[in-house]
């Protein structure tokens, strides 16, 4: 998932506060970037996925208005 404008570094532990799961996708690379990205698992199905975007989108709504 792309986040325009926000640092998805900021967003992980609030996500996760708030029982979303996600990881910053800087942390799949050896160097810095990729930081208006999130990654989490989607093996659990569209249910998990669908419940999640609403905390991930106001999250990064928060994260690029502040």
């Amino acid at each position: 998932m792309r986040a325009p404008g926000a640092d998805t570094e900021t967003l992980v532990q609030p996500a996760r506060r708030r029982g979303v799961s996600v990881v910053p996708g800087s942390a799949f690379l050896p160097v810095d970037g990729f930081r208006d990205r999130l990654r989490w698992p989607y093996a659990h199905g569209t249910a998990a996925l669908e419940a999640a975007l609403p905390t991930l989108l106001e999250r990064a709504e928060r994260a690029t208005a502040g």
